[in-house]
């Protein structure tokens, strides 16, 4: 008697049949049937490409080995901004990828980054991500990364919106980005060969400071320090160890006084009122003033508002813009790559306005301070970098040691006067004991912290400051919120809320 097959397990072993069929047959990615839109970056090597409308991943093929990042590297915003994903998702993404194209599994396979197409928002991302990574791993200009991106896609790319609440017009595209990344990169700015990457992450939290460097040994942005009690913001305190320990020159405060600047000033760091109303853009004497203060100062300066992001990014663009010659969105698309929120709303209006204004006055600059109009600086470290803190370290030591070894010399000449005269054998040998005691590299040694302790406080000034920041200086957080406390909530403040309650 013969047996029945039912025609759903027909259907499923003829299903069965074509996936080892599709698995087994080599594969044109771009006409790859799952696929809508394939950009190829390395020839028969490395793609991006959008998944088919109703599909959640494409099907597998043992010619192909397939990845995406949509859920892995997320963009973590205010209100109805997107992107572009911050520095630490870059790194780790050019991380992912480099990992993969070394990988001896994947050499004979051809690698596609996917990303779905229901999500405009994270296709974006996606695409940013990729085209970055040419940009900087492949020798691909931004033009020609961007054009490879567009000539496999018919859609448009989703531009990128502020963190204005609610829907806004204020969009800088995907093209903006990378102009901006890769002015960066020729700057100096960056350098993924020598990068911190622990440092970005830890520090970019609320927890630890809420604080992001912008232009190496120039500007690092930071959420307003605040005395005042139930606010969950950091004291004045939180800071010293980490800004003295970067040689920070100078705070720049922007908004109302929420803490006394002597809580700056007796660490030796100067401090600096430039009011400006929260959400607003700077007036022509503000605008002057913060840039000859950054063009007079030796060292870095820290700003912030009242959240470090819209007045305080308005400002450090305003730098970019007239010394490295940026475009009013490539100076804000590499202020939200550092620091995702940066300029919001018509300030970036007003930054667009400035311009013309700000490439003259920064051409007039060079001119006169570098006899060449054409001259930009390059910076040896860009920002986090591992290496400016190990040779700063050494600096250091370096510096401990010749102070030491001087008053060394100066207390044996002094003593040798003394000898000369009693002639004293017994004093000469008392004299040694005294000279070598705790001198010398191995009691500096001694003395210092781990270099690996990122807290690390290697005394750079003579200044007396507390080795350890107590920990109640880090959150103020002692006394609850008066109930009317919300009556006077500004842009800052619901900025600040949000960014307290994200993970």
């Amino acid at each position: 008697m013969s047996r029945k097959v039912s025609k759903s397990y027909d259907t499923k072993l003829k299903n069965n049949s074509t996936q080892v069929e599709f698995n087994n047959r080599e594969i044109d990615i771009k006409n790859h049937p799952d696929l809508i839109s394939v950009s190829e970056y390395v020839k028969n090597k490395f793609y991006f490409a959008t998944l088919a409308p109703g599909l959640d991943k494409p099907r597998q093929n043992l010619d192909v080995h397939f990845f995406t990042i949509d859920n892995e590297l997320i963009y973590r915003n205010f209100y109805n901004d997107f992107g572009p994903l911050n520095l630490s998702c870059l790194y780790k993404y050019c991380w992912l990828v480099n990992n993969k194209r070394r990988n001896r599994k994947y050499f004979d396979r051809k690698i596609v980054h996917y990303t779905l197409d229901d999500d405009e928002n994270k296709r974006s991302n996606a695409a940013y991500l990729i085209s970055a990574y040419a940009m900087m791993y492949l020798g691909i200009n931004p033009h020609d990364t961007y054009q490879i991106l567009v000539k496999g896609n018919s859609r448009p790319f989703k531009p990128f919106q502020d963190a204005s609440i609610g829907n806004s017009h204020y969009h800088i595209r995907l093209q903006d980005c990378l102009n901006g990344l890769f002015r960066a990169i020729t700057f100096g700015f960056l350098n993924f060969g020598d990068f911190n990457l622990d440092e970005y992450d830890k520090y970019e939290k609320l927890k630890y400071g809420d604080l992001n460097w912008i232009v190496p040994d120039k500007f690092i942005a930071f959420i307003g320090p605040s005395t005042e009690p139930g606010r969950p913001y950091h004291q004045p305190e939180a800071y010293i160890n980490y800004f003295l320990n970067n040689n920070v020159a100078a705070v720049v405060r922007l908004n109302r006084p929420c803490y006394d600047s002597k809580r700056f000033t007796r660490y030796g760091i100067a401090h600096v009122e430039m009011f400006l109303p929260d959400g607003s853009t700077p007036s022509k004497k503000i605008l002057n003033q913060f840039l000859k203060l950054a063009e007079t100062t030796a060292g870095p300066i820290a700003v912030h508002c009242k959240a470090g992001l819209g007045r305080t990014g308005c400002l450090i663009a305003a730098y970019l813009i007239k010394h490295y010659k940026m475009t009013a969105k490539e100076a804000i698309a590499w202020t939200r790559i550092c620091r995702p929120g940066s300029v919001i709303g018509h300030q970036q209006s007003w930054l667009e306005k400035m311009q013309s204004e700000l490439w003259l006055n920064g051409q007039q600059y060079r001119q006169q301070n570098y006899g060449d109009s054409d001259y930009f600086p390059h910076h040896k470290y860009g920002i986090y970098s591992v290496a400016r803190m190990n040779d700063k370290k050494h600096d250091d030591l370096s510096s401990v040691s010749d102070e030491s070894s001087t008053k060394k010399h100066k207390k044996n000449s002094d003593k040798k006067s003394i000898l000369e005269s009693l002639s004293d054998k017994l004093l000469e040998k008392n004299l040694e004991k005294e000279t070598n005691h705790g001198n010398g590299l191995l009691g500096i040694f001694h003395k210092m912290r781990s270099p690996r302790d990122p807290t690390s406080t290697n005394k750079s000034r003579t200044i007396d400051y507390p080795k350890k920041i107590p920990p109640h200086c880090f959150i103020s957080d002692r006394v609850k919120p008066s109930h009317d406390a919300s009556l006077n909530l500004t842009q800052g403040d619901y900025l600040n809320k949000i960014k307290s309650n994200k993970k």
